[in-house]
């Protein structure tokens, strides 16, 4: 090999090594680029994933009582949660094996069974009180016995139930299990007899909305949502009696819940289910009869209390925070009422 190749092989090293030093900071620069591109990528996702996290932890809040702006304010997230199939919180409360069992009531012959026309007196709360508060209705005034029983207990009042199965306290008569129910009416007279000699301070009033009135003929039922004016009308009868018995005894109806289309066990159950499982917009059928309870307690001086904003926004979620609504399809469970232990106290003046 000769000396001037030697020189030119070397002359061509010493250039391509200048031009590699000369693109050295645009290479650096480029890699760092896509190391940056990257970083920003997975801070994103990260970003993301943590606001997700953010969101169920909220979603999973606490199960004890709340105020009634938070309360309305995890409603709504629940139901933009529900819309969007969101994952179930960890940790429901109460858990599903328990369930079922997660109600308060009055128990044995303190509440009156489909053929009872009476009841024995059991009064709870301050029992030792000399003011009084009635409980008139189904198991839905009896669900929500244990904020109630406590809110006595703290303000000084006992609590007398008058409750019997799926029995609103209707001058109607309603149908139940294939057939006629007039005991329910008997129940409903024979108690006002018995709170009219009590003379409470306070009568507070809830049933199930989901039974339908009898028909003319006492043949069938009329379906539920179209027997308006019916309902309406025996809820004035009923208050207008209650009225003119005890004219200085405020009364109050607190609205019903909305139905599911199945147990809340048999939807959360589900290895599928996510917080849009089972939830639907408010039952149009209980949201007439709501309507019937509230023209009904402005004619009559009574008051009516809305409890939807606590259940729904734009659908009725099944769980609302890491808290079970229902126990089963349209029953309240006891940990859920007691969320709304402040805004009973609140709209019942307690």
């Amino acid at each position: 090999m000769s000396r001037a190749h030697l020189r030119d092989t070397a002359r061509a090293h010493r250039r391509s090594v200048a031009r590699s030093l000369l693109l050295w900071p645009a290479a650096v620069a480029m890699v760092l680029g896509s190391v940056a591109g990257v970083w920003a990528y997975d801070a994103g996702r990260n970003s993301e994933a943590s606001e997700a996290a953010t969101a169920l932890t909220k979603v999973a809040a606490s199960t004890g009582p709340v105020t009634p702006q938070q309360l309305v304010a995890d409603v709504a997230r629940a139901s933009a949660l529900a819309r969007d199939n969101a994952p179930l919180p960890d940790a429901l409360v109460p858990a599903l094996p328990d369930l079922f069992g997660d109600i308060t009531y009055p128990m044995g012959t303190c509440s009156a069974s489909r053929e009872a026309l009476t009841i024995d007196i059991c009064p709870s709360g301050d029992t030792r009180a000399s003011r009084t508060i009635v409980l008139w209705g189904d198991s839905h005034i009896g669900m929500w016995m244990r904020p109630l029983e406590q809110l006595a207990k703290e303000r000084g009042y006992k609590i007398v139930p008058f409750t019997k199965a799926s029995c609103v306290p209707l001058d109607e008569v309603e149908w139940y299990r294939g057939k006629a129910y007039p005991e329910c009416r008997k129940f409903g007279q024979w108690s006002l007899e018995q709170i009219a000699r009590i003379k409470p301070d306070h009568i507070i009033i809830s049933g199930y909305l989901g039974t339908p009135l009898v028909n003319e003929a006492g043949t069938g039922p009329v379906p539920v949502g179209e027997d308006s004016e019916r309902f309406t009308a025996g809820a004035k009868r009923m208050l207008s009696k209650v009225h003119s018995r005890l004219p200085d005894t405020k009364v109050t109806v607190l609205s019903d819940v909305s139905i599911l289309e199945q147990d809340a066990g048999k939807c959360l159950g589900s290895k599928r289910a996510t917080m849009g499982t089972c939830v639907k917009p408010m039952s149009s059928a209980v949201a007439s009869r709501n309507g019937g309870w509230k023209a009904a307690t402005a004619a009559t001086g009574a008051r009516y209390v809305d409890l939807l904003p606590y259940f729904c926004a734009e659908t009725c979620p099944v769980v609302v925070g890491n808290t079970i609504v229902y126990r089963d399809s349209n029953h309240i469970t006891s940990t859920y009422a007691q969320r709304l232990k402040p805004v009973l106290g609140k709209e019942l003046g307690l």
